[in-house]
C-alpha cells in the first residue's frame, strides 16, 4: 500500500472506531431511572397463510405469523362490523377483536403478547360505500378474496410487508397477480391490495390472465373470452408499449334483482388487475340483445385501458383524471370500432352524446374543477372530447396518427412506471403533430374560462372534419334528464339552502337533499316554467332562463298538485348548450 493510500486508510479506520466506540456507549447508556431504552424494532414481513375451507362450508381458515411477539396490532383497513360478526380468533384463547372508531384492533389478553394467531372468517358479500368489496361470489360457488383486509400494523408504524400464501381447495386453482395454480401460490403486493380468484374455472391465458364466470350467459361468456386476447394485443401493438407486470382480469356475474330490464355493470382496478361484476334482468339474457354485448365490451376495454394510462404510466395531477378517464374513453371506442366489437355509428353517437353533455355540464366552469359532486362524469365526457380533436388534429397533419401514437409517445417520453401530467400529455400531443390552435382550445377547456365554451368548441369540431349540427330535437333521454336535473338545481337555487343532487324517478325530478322554504323538504318537481319534466325538460329550462331573466321569479309545480307555486330564481343563469349531433368521426372509417 503506497503512503498516501496508507494515511487516508488509517484516517478512515480510525474515524471507523471513534464512531463505533461513540455507538456502544449511546446503546449502553442508561435513564435516569436506571431502564436501558427500549432497542429500536427491526421491520419485517408477516406472513399470512389463506386457506379455504373444503367445498360445502363458506368459511376460511386464515393463520398469521408476526415478525415479533406484541400485545396489540390494528388492522389496516376498515372493517365495517365485519370482523366483529363474521371473523373467529381460534387461537390464542382470549384474543379479541376489538372496534375503535374506524379501526380493528387486535388485543391480546394482559401480560400474553402473541406472535401467531389463527382465525375463521364466514363470507360476506356486501359491498362497502367507498370501500372494496371483500368476498365476490361467483355463481358456481368459486369467490375472489380482497387481499387488502388482511393488512396489520402496530400503532403508529408504517404497515409491515405483507408475505400472503393462498391455497385453493383440491381439485381447485387459486389465480392472483397472473398466477394460476392448483398448489400454495405467494402473493406480495402493495398495501393496497389484489383480488385472488378461489375457483374450478379455466383462466384464459393470452396476454391477460382471465376468469370469467361461468355463469354469465353463454353468448356473452364467448364474446368477451374471443375479445380479451385481440384487445389486449391491440392495446400494446398500437401504443408500442407493452406491459412490464403480467395483467388479471376477473369478471362475476348474478341475474338483478332489480328489475327484468335492468343492466348494472361495476368495477375498477387494483395494480396489475381489472374487476368487474355483471348484474342482468331476466329481459337482459337473451343473444338476441346486442345492448348489452356493446355495454360490456366497452366496460372490459375502458377498465383494460387504465393499465396503460393509470399503471404503465400514470399522474397525481387533482383536477386531472380527465386524461385518464378520457383517455380510457377514447381507447375503448376506438380499439372496439376498429375490432369490430361496436359499429362506427356507435362510436358517432357516443361522441354525440359526450360533446353535448361536456358543454352542458361544465356551466362555465374549468374542466379541472369537475371533481366536486355531480360534476365526475365530466371528465369522462370532455375527456373523450378531448381526446377526439387531438386524434382528428393529428391526423389532419399524419394520416397515420391516432389515439394509440399519442399515448404511445407519451408512455415513451416518461419510461415504465413514469409519472406524467398536463405538460407532459401536450408536448406529446404537439409532437404527433397536434397544432396550437387546438391545443389553446383544450387548454381553455381545461383551465377555463368557459362562459363561451360551446360556440369555440364547435367552430373546433367544424375545422376537424366532425360536420356538428345543432339538433335538439334528436336530443336522447339521457340527455333530456341531464338537462331536467339541470332545470330543477337552478329554479330551486334560492329557495333551496342546501345543495342538491336532483334524480329523475317515475315522471318527476326528486330534489334530494333540498330544504325548501316554499316547497318543502326533498320536494318531487314535476313541472316548471310551465312545461313537464323530464319530458320537456329543454323547453322547460329554456323558458326558465328567461322568465328568471325577466322576473326574477318561475313557476314551479309540485308532483299529485295541480297548482303552481312561484319561487324565487337567479336572474343570472347561463343559456342551455344544445345537443350536438356529430355527423361524422374523421378517424374511422
Amino acid at each position: 500500500m503506497d503512503p498516501m493510500r496508507r494515511e487516508l486508510f488509517m484516517k478512515c479506520a480510525g474515524h471507523t472506531l471513534w464512531m463505533a466506540l461513540l455507538l456502544c456507549l449511546s446503546a449502553c447508556a442508561t435513564r435516569g431511572d436506571g431502564t436501558r431504552p427500549p432497542a429500536a424494532a427491526q421491520v419485517s414481513g408477516i406472513t399470512v397463510r389463506v386457506q379455504r375451507a373444503a367445498a360445502g362450508s363458506d368459511s376460511w381458515s386464515i393463520a398469521y405469523e408476526l415478525p415479533h411477539p406484541m400485545h396489540a396490532v390494528r388492522f389496516t383497513r376498515p372493517g365495517h362490523g365485519y370482523r366483529q360478526s363474521h371473523w373467529r380468533v381460534l387461537e390464542p384463547a382470549g384474543l379479541t377483536i376489538e372496534r375503535r372508531g374506524e379501526e380493528d384492533v387486535l388485543l391480546a389478553p394482559a401480560g400474553s403478547p402473541f406472535r401467531t394467531l389463527r382465525m375463521e372468517v364466514r363470507s360476506y358479500a356486501d359491498k362497502p360505500e367507498k370501500d372494496y368489496q371483500v368476498f365476490i361470489p361467483y355463481s358456481d360457488g368459486a369467490a375472489l378474496l380482497y387481499t387488502g383486509i388482511l393488512g396489520l400494523a402496530s400503532d403508529g408504524a408504517e404497515p409491515p410487508p405483507l408475505h400472503v400464501l393462498l391455497t385453493p381447495r383440491p381439485g381447485e386453482r387459486v389465480v392472483v397477480a397472473g398466477q394460476s395454480s392448483e398448489r400454495e401460490v405467494r402473493w406480495e403486493g402493495a398495501p393496497e391490495g389484489t383480488y385472488a380468484y378461489f375457483g374450478a374455472s379455466t383462466a384464459v391465458q393470452q396476454g391477460v390472465t382471465a376468469v370469467v364466470d361461468p355463469g354469465m350467459p353463454r353468448h356473452l361468456r364467448e364474446h368477451i373470452e374471443r375479445l380479451l386476447p385481440r384487445l389486449f394485443a391491440f392495446y400494446t401493438q398500437r401504443t408500442g408499449s407493452p406491459l412490464t407486470f403480467s395483467p388479471a382480469l376477473f369478471i362475476s356475474f348474478s341475474p338483478s334483482s332489480r328489475s327484468p330490464g335492468d343492466i348494472n355493470m361495476s368495477g375498477g382496478t387494483l395494480p396489475g388487475l381489472v374487476q368487474l361484476d355483471i348484474r342482468l334482468g331476466s329481459d337482459r339474457l337473451s343473444a338476441d340483445d346486442p345492448e348489452v354485448s356493446k355495454l360490456l365490451s366497452e366496460l372490459v376495454a375502458h377498465e383494460a385501458a387504465h393499465l396503460w394510462n393509470s399503471e404503465l404510466a400514470f399522474h397525481e395531477v387533482p383536477g386531472g383524471d380527465w386524461m385518464h378517464e378520457g383517455g380510457a374513453e377514447a381507447f375503448d371506442l376506438h380499439a372496439l370500432a376498429e375490432l369490430g366489437a361496436v359499429p362506427a355509428e356507435h362510436v358517432r353517437k357516443r361522441l354525440s352524446d359526450s360533446v353535448s353533455e361536456c358543454l352542458f355540464q361544465l356551466e362555465g366552469a374549468p374542466l379541472r374543477e369537475s371533481s366536486r359532486p355531480g360534476k365526475y362524469t365530466n371528465y369522462y365526457r370532455c375527456g373523450l372530447l378531448i381526446f377526439a380533436m387531438a386524434e382528428a388534429s393529428a391526423r389532419q397533419a399524419n394520416p397515420q396518427a391516432d389515439i394509440f401514437a399519442l399515448w404511445g409517445r407519451l408512455l415513451r417520453d416518461v419510461g415504465p412506471r413514469g409519472r406524467y401530467d398536463e405538460a407532459r400529455l401536450y408536448a406529446a400531443f404537439a409532437s404527433e403533430g397536434v397544432p396550437p390552435r387546438t391545443l389553446a382550445v383544450i387548454r381553455q377547456l381545461v383551465d377555463g374560462p368557459n362562459a363561451d365554451a360551446a360556440p369555440r368548441v364547435l367552430e373546433e369540431l367544424r375545422l376537424l372534419g366532425f360536420e356538428p349540427q345543432v339538433r335538439d330535437e334528436e336530443a336522447p333521454e339521457a340527455f333530456r334528464y341531464l338537462v331536467a336535473r339541470g332545470a330543477v338545481r337552478a329554479a330551486l337555487r334560492q329557495d333551496c339552502a342546501a345543495e342538491l343532487s336532483p334524480s329523475v324517478e317515475r315522471g318527476a325530478v326528486l330534489a334530494r337533499g333540498g330544504r325548501c322554504q316554499v316547497l318543502g323538504e326533498q320536494p318531487r318537481i314535476a313541472r316548471v316554467a310551465g312545461h313537464s319534466l323530464p319530458a320537456e325538460a329543454l323547453a322547460a329550462y329554456d323558458t326558465l332562463h328567461a322568465r328568471c331573466a325577466e322576473q326574477g321569479r318561475v313557476a314551479v309545480e309540485l308532483s299529485g298538485q295541480g297548482q303552481a307555486l312561484q319561487i324565487p330564481c337567479d336572474g343570472h343563469l347561463a343559456r342551455r348548450t344544445p345537443y350536438v349531433r356529430v355527423g361524422r368521426v374523421p378517424f374511422l372509417p
